[in-house]
């Protein structure tokens, strides 16, 4: 199994947390457009939880990769 250095690790946190950033941004977006009258509640309902489930696994992915990190920090 090949092993990562600790910048390809900070270069992924970096991928992941841009990528979390943008799923930010559509919750926030499929938020506001839930509150305007006429709105498809349901399937913008499915939606917003899509991106707050893919939000979640980049949280999960973002701590395990700070926690390589600081393995990989404390071994130098």
């Amino acid at each position: 199994m090949e092993t990562l250095t600790l910048d390809e690790l900070r270069e992924l946190s970096y991928f992941v947390r841009s990528k979390k950033d943008g799923v930010r941004e559509q919750i926030v977006d499929v938020k506001m457009i839930l509150g305007f009258e006429g709105t498809d509640q349901e399937n913008f309902s499915k939606i917003l939880k899509y991106y707050e489930q893919e939000f979640s696994r980049f949280e999960v992915i973002e701590t395990k990769l700070e926690k390589m990190k600081t393995v990989l920090w404390d071994a130098e």
